[in-house]
């Protein structure tokens, strides 16, 4: 598995990893607990989303994962809308 990651300045860096080193260690979304994650960049990133999608920001954890070192914890169930490409596809 790889993935395409640009630094700071912007030179691109190719990570490698395994199922288990790049995996998010918390279920997504926990009816028990009433709450869903969602992985981020950036603390910011936990910000822009709640606003965007108007969720409920209850928490930031860290992941241990250097690609996405955050899961943005939001209150309830929360899904992100489909694409555009999703749904024109459900149309043919």
């Amino acid at each position: 598995m790889s993935a395409d990651i640009l630094n700071q300045d912007g030179s691109k860096v190719l990570v490698y990893g395994t199922r288990s080193n790049l995996s998010v260690p918390k279920p997504r979304s926990d009816e028990d607990e009433n709450k869903s994650r969602h992985a981020a960049v950036d603390e910011d990133c936990c910000d822009e989303m709640a606003e965007k999608y108007n969720w409920q920001l209850v928490d930031v954890e860290r992941t241990g994962n250097p690609v996405l070192p955050v899961d943005c914890v939001f209150e309830g169930k929360t899904e992100f809308p489909k694409s555009y490409y999703d749904t024109e596809k459900e149309g043919d």
